[in-house]
């Protein structure tokens, strides 16, 4: 178990990967709850909402299947090791991410939560701005507004002095090709790791 909250990096090499498509379908879920809640209260949107999000190289861009992709987030965790926020940009590489996330450490004072509903009755949750961009969100939707809200105090306390991870951790999927890549080498004698898979760094 980790001795303080730490941010931790996780580096996406294809478009199709299922942690990738989690992550953006958990971001579209909080930009609808902002946009509903920005109705309810006749407020205005993030500059990062409208259009979209992370308007990034390799974010939600158009590109034929075979075009190199690049794509990495972070994520705050715990004491205990949960998730509780994440990025609302997919950056340009996890390196970017690792940069952004430093300078938010030191700009925490001037977060802003907003707490929103999920798409399914009785979720909560919340994201934070930074000069009205949207920064950050929680990493789960929770069953009571009180949790929520106490969730989101306690995220941007830890975000001023989370540890940051030195290592970038590949995803799953990245991971598992990778394996299945020099599996595939062994057998047919070419050599073992020429695809990386110390993709841990």
């Amino acid at each position: 178990m980790a001795s303080t909250p730490y941010i931790a990096f996780t580096e996406f090499r294809s478009r199709a990967d299922r942690a990738l498509n989690g992550w953006s379908g958990f971001r579209e879920h909080v930009r609808s709850g902002a946009r509903a809640m920005a109705e309810l209260t006749a407020q205005t949107l993030p500059r990062s909402f409208d259009p979209r999000l992370a308007p990034l190289v390799g974010d939600d861009a158009p590109a034929p299947p075979a075009a190199p992709f690049t794509g990495g987030i972070w994520r705050l965790l715990a004491l205990n090791n949960r998730e509780i926020a994440r990025s609302l940009f997919l950056y340009e590489s996890a390196s970017a991410a690792s940069d952004h996330v430093r300078k938010l450490q030191h700009s925490a004072d001037g977060l802003e939560v907003h707490l929103i509903r999920g798409p399914v009755s009785m979720q909560h949750g919340w994201y934070a701005t930074l000069n009205n961009v949207a920064v950050m969100s929680c990493g789960r939707w929770y069953p009571a507004a009180g949790l929520c809200h106490e969730s989101a105090v306690y995220s941007v306390t830890a975000l001023r002095s989370a540890r940051v991870a030195p290592d970038v951790a590949a995803s799953a999927a990245r991971t598992l090709g990778a394996l299945a890549a020099d599996r595939l080498r062994a057998r047919t004698g070419a050599p073992v790791g020429a695809s990386g898979t110390g993709a841990q760094s």
